[in-house]
């Protein structure tokens, strides 16, 4: 029998949810299927920590399983066992590298975030070549990973599946980006399909788990 994996972070897990285990948009798609799944996501980890998660479980994973790896903004990072995060606050992020200022401050770029992210999707994809990607709530693209590779196409994110102005940020709040009409439209789905800490509510992995699913039967 077929296994699903899920590979991500808190949204993968279910935070904020008041059973994560049973509400999250992984475990209702798994039942639907009526697979046994495996959910390995983490809260306030990065692609670069996508890739050590998969290597401790690759040797479990057969041709059959279906694996889903789901990418968060790529501007984080794993660097010797730690997580580095921009704009962080230190007492709220778990395993946080203790130079995390620093490298967004010194070393960080757009160009090194890019390379970063095509050696991570590179390597995935060279080790378990029947899995999918999908963003999560930014926008992440390779060009050495090829358009049937992605369970959703790489200029989407699943955030579009309950916010409707994504493209102008993930903003959960008033925000210059959105013109006052645009707020007030964002701002009902905030309060439908989000909880209080940037994550969605139980209706909104419900919401998000259709949505895979469809993916998943095209």
């Amino acid at each position: 029998m077929p296994k699903i994996w899920w590979f991500g972070d808190s949204w993968i897990y279910g935070a904020e949810l008041d059973d994560p285990a049973k509400q999250c948009f992984a475990t209702i798609v798994s039942n639907k299927l009526n697979l046994e799944y495996i959910n390995l996501g983490q809260g306030a980890t990065s692609v670069s920590h996508l890739v050590h998660t998969f290597f401790k479980y690759r040797n479990k994973i057969n041709t059959t399983d279906i694996v889903l790896f789901f990418l968060t903004n790529k501007t984080r990072t794993f660097i010797n066992g730690k997580n580095l995060m921009a704009n962080a606050w230190k007492n709220h992020t778990e395993n946080l590298h203790p130079h995390n200022d620093e490298w967004y401050r010194y070393f960080h770029d757009e160009e090194e975030e890019q390379w970063m992210l095509d050696r991570d999707l590179m390597l995935l994809h060279s080790y378990c070549p029947h899995a999918k990607f999908c963003n999560i709530y930014t926008i992440n693209h390779s060009d050495y990973i090829p358009s049937e590779a992605w369970l959703m196409p790489s200029n989407t994110c699943i955030a579009q599946i309950v916010l409707p102005y994504v493209y102008k940020g993930f903003i959960l709040n008033d925000h210059p980006a959105l013109l006052d009409t645009e707020w007030k439209e964002q701002k009902l789905y905030v309060e439908k399909y989000f909880a209080g800490g940037g994550h969605p509510n139980k209706l909104g992995h419900e919401k998000i788990a259709e949505k895979i699913l469809g993916c998943l039967n095209a």
